[in-house]
């Protein structure tokens, strides 16, 4: 792909699928516009050089760590592991696609993911989307060959 030559791009639609609820969808698609206009490109629905599709989706991790091992005799008796923590949480994954206007081939692929925590305040996860988005766009466009 000749990214050099990309001016324009629009939007697909998103579907069910995509698991991006609307809330976050208007926060990636605020982000991605911020990010590529300051590129010099701009939104073209009508004729766009690419299109742009987001997923999104979370899952539950688990995370066990232990405190160390430590066996041996004293004289309060055997004593064996310290003991062992165990840590749940959101990790969330962003993909953004960048696909030709005129094949509809993938040309462009970003994601990132970030642990994610579901009490969050509105501005925190405005703030966590613009740092993924940042994060996403700063590998675009990629360098020629």
């Amino acid at each position: 792909t000749d990214f050099p030559a990309l001016k324009t791009y629009g939007w697909l639609p998103s579907s069910p699928e995509d698991h991006v609820n609307d809330l976050t969808e208007k926060r990636v698609k605020r982000a991605v516009n911020r990010e590529l206009e300051a590129r010099g490109l701009s939104i073209d629905q009508e004729n766009p050089d690419f299109l742009i599709a987001i997923y999104g989706g979370s899952e539950r991790k688990v995370d066990v760590r232990s405190r160390g091992y430590s066996y041996g005799w004293d004289y309060r008796g055997y004593w064996g592991p310290r003991g062992i923590d165990v840590y749940e949480y959101n990790e969330g994954t962003l993909i953004i696609d960048f696909i030709d206007g005129k094949d509809r081939k993938l040309i462009w692929r970003g994601t990132a993911t970030a642990v994610i925590n579901p009490a969050a305040k509105p501005e925190e996860m405005e703030k966590l989307i613009n740092e993924a988005v940042a994060k996403i766009l700063e590998k675009f466009p990629p360098p020629a060959k």
